[in-house]
Order: C-alpha cells, then sequence, then structure tokens
C-alpha cells in the first residue's frame, strides 16, 4: 500500500513591497510529526503571495489546515478544490473559520461558487462578516505546553457525527487559543457543513460536512498539542488511505 500524501497548507506572514524578505510561509513543526508517526507523508504546499496554485494540489490525498492569523482567498480556493475532488480535509483552529469564511462567501453567491468569485471578493477584511470575538477562550496567552490545562474547556460533541464516532464521547476537553469564532449564522439548512460540536458558552469548536462519506472535519481547538487527539489525526489519514486506493 502506497503511503497517502498529506498538503499541509501553509500560512503567510505579509511584508512589505521593499523588503522581499520579510513576506514568508510558515507552519508549526508539531503537525509533521502527526502525520510521519501515521505512516503518511506531509508536503508542505506553499502559495507565494498568495496567489493560488492548482496544480500543486493533485499531488495530495488529502490537506491539512492548520492554526494561523490571516485568511487569504487561496486558503478558500483549496477547500473548494477538496470539496469539488473529494479530497480528505482535516482543519484546525484558523482551519475551521476558513470554512466559515468558505460558507459566507458561497451564501452571499446564492451558494453558487467558482475560483474567480473566491479570488474577486475575498479578503481578510470580509472577517468582520463572518467571525466575532469571544471571551475566555485565550486564557493562556503566551502559550506554554507545561501549563496546557489552565487552557482547556469543555467541548460537547454531537452524537449524529463523524467526530462523536471517533472518540466515542459525550465531550472532550480541549485547549483553546483563539480570539475569535465563525457566526451562528454562517451554518444553516443550505450549508453543505453542519455544526456538530459546541462549548458550553454556545461557541461553534466543530464541523463537518453534511456528506458522512467524505471527511471534511474542522476543529477550533488545537487537537495536535495532545496525543489523546491522535484518533483524530488516525481517522483523517485512514481516509486518505482509502482516497488513494
Amino acid at each position: 500500500m502506497k503511503k497517502p500524501i498529506i498538503g499541509i497548507i501553509t500560512y503567510r506572514n505579509i511584508g512589505e513591497d521593499d523588503r522581499p524578505y520579510s513576506d514568508f510561509i510558515k507552519f508549526q513543526s508539531i503537525y509533521l510529526k502527526y502525520i510521519y508517526s501515521l505512516n503518511a507523508i506531509p508536503l508542505c504546499l506553499s502559495f507565494p503571495y498568495g496567489k493560488f496554485y492548482k496544480e500543486q494540489l493533485s499531488l495530495c490525498d488529502g490537506f491539512l489546515f492548520t492554526g494561523g492569523s490571516l485568511i487569504e482567498s487561496y486558503q478558500l480556493e483549496v477547500l473548494d478544490y477538496a470539496i469539488k475532488n473529494k479530497k480528505s480535509v482535516l482543519a484546525i483552529c484558523n482551519g475551521l473559520q476558513t470554512i466559515g469564511a468558505y460558507e459566507w462567501l458561497r451564501k452571499k453567491f446564492n451558494y453558487k461558487i467558482n475560483n474567480k468569485k473566491i479570488e474577486e471578493f475575498f479578503s481578510s477584511s470580509n472577517e468582520k462578516y463572518f467571525l466575532k470575538k469571544v471571551s475566555n477562550h485565550n486564557k493562556l496567552n503566551p502559550f506554554y505546553l507545561s501549563r496546557i490545562n489552565e487552557s482547556k474547556h469543555k467541548v460537547i460533541l454531537n452524537k449524529n457525527s463523524n467526530i462523536y464516532n471517533i472518540f466515542k464521547k459525550d465531550y472532550i476537553n480541549e485547549p483553546s487559543l483563539h480570539e475569535w469564532s465563525v457566526e451562528d449564522n454562517i451554518f444553516n439548512e443550505k450549508s453543505i457543513f453542519e455544526v456538530t460540536g459546541k462549548s458550553e458558552d454556545d461557541i461553534i469548536e466543530i464541523v463537518e460536512l453534511k456528506n458522512k462519506k467524505h471527511f471534511i472535519i474542522g476543529v477550533q481547538f488545537h487537537i495536535e498539542l495532545e496525543s489523546q487527539n491522535k484518533c483524530l489525526f488516525k481517522s483523517f489519514i485512514e481516509s486518505c488511505k482509502l482516497e488513494k486506493n
């Protein structure tokens, strides 16, 4: 069996035009550890200056959206590609917010979307339309792994969901490092996604594709920080293996 290739969606530090070395691509090395440990191959996908390049996506069996502080149009275009080509997706923190951005834009265009519309109408300034400020979800800033328990909160799982079948628990305690959350009205009956997990203060913490046979799950919390969440990484990789075969 060939190892699945996982495309890691990197994030951009936007620089100044006159300082070319101030614009660079970044991601956290911790994600590589999980991918290698589950017998898969990570492939870091870069999009210089935020320009979308579709060609590299065909190399991948699934995509991992990692945490970050900015949402750009190329992230929505990768998600759109994954949905339309039935590629698996695991989206973490900023990744879930990218799903929210995608659904907001679909709603704006009567649930019909393509790359041209994404590139022409989406920018980080749109975040005010699909994100809201939240409190008590970034209690440990700066974050230290030795104090991780201080950052945790309860996430209640919907029993009729893939995430529940993976964890087999009514709720999980997870580290939270975010100050923004997806607005509640983004996901509705016309959305292709549904909310399958919320915090006790009613903040969206998990969304997944309504089509349960296609693995796309977004979580607002940081599953990469503890081995108890390896089951979710494993389920994601297994779905990519099915895609491979």
